[in-house]
């Protein structure tokens, strides 16, 4: 039988009154999804502190923002663990995304507990798969070395080299997104610096988008690659964060947003594909390039 549309608004009102994020971290309103599922299939293995709606609308709102970039491939799955595991992370062979809840270390701190710093960093993890779904389809050299790395054979050094090029890519396009969703230009570092599987926190600080100064910053940066005690792809191309956010706080549609998004995919995939070709990943040069690049693009963020 069919629901009169009266009833259905009306239906649609309650729900959204009850499932509605606080205003600090919701650009868009929950409202504008009811009845629509994401793109990914979203399960829970624990009883979050945040209800599925909660999480299948940041999903939800990834998706519109990068609709372009997609669609995804079909299959993937979005899995709340127990938070006793080990962060989040993108298994891109399997299409399977695992999250944790952050509340114990961020009590320990505050005395309180904020399962919302959990929504940005889900937001990094689901923006992965749309960033490698695009970036195998602009870039022939990026599918063929993403390809070989889902491969269950082949040399681990050579393995271990391409990953870590491709990820300077992906980790910072899936720091990017939840910093445009939440609009803060802070929102991984302060998801992350009270997550247990946290990296340490002199690199947690270089993931923001709007403080880094070179000539306090450089060395600093540079002393983190030479120790090599953390996985430095996250920070490899923190000398472009600020300028790009300047490039952003001019935006304000979401349309904008969105043709933005997929400009800087664009320029990531020729970027790779030349320096794949080349062998040139060096920090100066790779951060150079890629700013002057970002530059000739500015004039035209919201072209179609």
């Amino acid at each position: 039988m069919a629901v009169p549309s009266k009833i259905l608004s009306t239906l649609s009102t309650i729900l959204c009154l009850f499932t509605a994020l606080p205003a600090a971290l919701a650009q868009a309103p929950l409202c504008e999804r009811l009845f629509v599922t994401p793109s990914a299939q979203f399960k829970s293995d624990i009883k979050g502190r945040l209800s599925p709606q909660v999480y299948e609308d940041v999903l939800f709102r990834v998706d519109q923002l990068l609709e372009s970039l997609g669609p995804l491939p079909k299959g993937y799955q979005v899995t709340l663990k127990n938070h006793y595991g080990q962060g989040a992370k993108h298994i891109f062979g399997s299409r399977q995304i695992e999250f944790t809840e952050i509340h114990t270390t961020y009590q320990k701190f505050t005395g309180r507990e904020d399962p919302h710093l959990t929504l940005p960093i889900l937001a990094h993890e689901y923006s992965h798969a749309y960033f490698e779904t695009a970036m195998r389809k602009l870039s022939p050299l990026w599918e063929k070395n993403s390809s070989f790395l889902d491969m269950p054979f082949g040399d681990p050094q050579l393995k271990k080299d391409i990953a870590t090029k491709i990820s300077v890519y992906h980790e910072f396009f899936a720091d990017l997104v939840p910093a445009i969703l939440f609009n803060n230009p802070r929102a991984m570092v302060e998801a992350l610096q009270f997550h247990e599987s946290s990296p340490p926190l002199q690199t947690i600080k270089f993931r923001d988008w709007s403080v880094y100064d070179p000539s306090r910053d450089l060395a600093h940066l540079k002393e983190i690659f030479q120790t090599q005690n953390s996985d430095i792809s996250y920070i490899y191309l923190t000398p472009l964060r600020r300028s790009l956010w300047n490039e952003v706080s001019k935006l304000h549609s979401h349309d904008d947003l969105k043709g933005f998004l997929q400009k800087v995919v664009e320029t990531f995939a020729h970027d790779y594909q030349q320096r794949a070709d080349s062998g040139s990943f060096s920090f100066t040069r790779m951060n150079t390039e890629l700013e002057q690049a970002f530059q000739r693009k500015a004039l035209h963020w919201t072209d179609n």
